[in-house]
């Protein structure tokens, strides 16, 4: 929701004290009728701006502290050039060793390479990987290339290991 008139109408209809409310319940909703089932928050913000961003921190921080070891976090948009820095790859990097972390590809790689020859698939998944995911959700089309069999296999194993 990034449209001025998308903002505007989710201001007038509570803005982020209601949102957070709203997910707050939704997420103890959850936690009471899935009392064995893990379940897991997309780190996008309600509002592209610091305050969506702030808004879904907090969030995360009431579910992990209410739900420990059954809430995780899943940043979607993993790439080759995911960023760093991001707060999808800050979050996920800081709960791996407390929670469910994990990403979702934000496209098909399709058998692209690198400048050094080598598949983006694995450039990503060494990104998600490397920030501490314990799965990554990719494309039924990489999966279904074997030219990406052997990617596919070495980061399963990485990810298994964890």
């Amino acid at each position: 929701m990034s449209a001025p008139e998308d903002v505007a109408a989710f201001e007038r209809l509570g803005g982020f004290t209601s949102w957070k409310a709203g997910v707050k319940w939704i997420t103890d909703e959850y936690a009471r009728s899935f009392t064995a089932t893990p379940f897991l928050l997309d780190l996008g913000a309600p509002v592209p701006t610091a305050q969506g961003r702030a808004a879904l921190a907090d969030v995360c921080k009431y579910a992990i502290a209410a739900y420990p070891h059954r809430y995780g976090v899943k940043s979607d948009g993993l790439a080759a050039d995911y960023n760093l820095t991001s707060y999808g790859a800050r979050e996920v990097a800081s709960l791996t060793d407390t929670t469910t972390v994990g990403f979702q590809m934000s496209v098909p790689s399709k058998g692209k390479l690198n400048p050094q020859g080598e598949l983006l698939l694995a450039d990503a998944l060494n990104r998600g990987i490397s920030l501490g995911a314990h799965f990554i959700e990719v494309y039924a089309v990489d999966c279904n290339d074997s030219g990406a069999a052997s990617v596919l296999t070495a980061a399963a194993t990485q990810l298994l290991a964890r």
